[in-house]
């Protein structure tokens, strides 16, 4: 999940959208009409008709189903990301990926109804 300069969060693995659409820049720094006018690329580099979803499209796509959504968020968006979930109350049917534990701790601050799934590389960071 990455934020727009609009402000609007959209799901987009690459910091950049060069490789997986028919635009290029980084999505940060991109404006939704902009982003809005793009379409995805295949694995095979073929353009489709998909744009890029707006995690509240994906939220409401999937809420009330029995899918447990893994959320991998890029940059410092962690609270807003929750509150998007907390918006749409699916707080249980997401799981926040975080890889160091400013992450963590920044997700623990902002919610205690999701899962948090941390990554743990030393037994010091057990103790934390």
């Amino acid at each position: 999940i990455r934020k727009s300069a609009s402000g609007n969060l959209y799901l987009m693995h690459d910091s950049t959208i060069d490789r997986t659409t028919n635009g290029s820049g980084s999505v940060s720094r991109l404006t939704d009409d902009y982003l809005k006018s793009l379409y995805l690329k295949d694995k095979n580099g073929k353009l489709t008709k998909e744009k890029i979803p707006l995690f509240t499209d994906v939220l409401r796509h999937f809420k009330g189903k029995n899918i447990i959504l893994m959320l991998d968020i890029k940059g410092n968006i962690i609270p807003e990301v929750i509150n998007a979930v907390r918006q749409m109350e699916m707080e249980s049917q997401c799981i926040l990926l975080t890889f160091n534990q400013k992450n963590l701790r920044i997700a623990k601050e902002n919610t205690s109804r999701m899962i948090i799934s941390a990554l743990v590389e030393s037994e010091h960071e057990l103790e934390q």
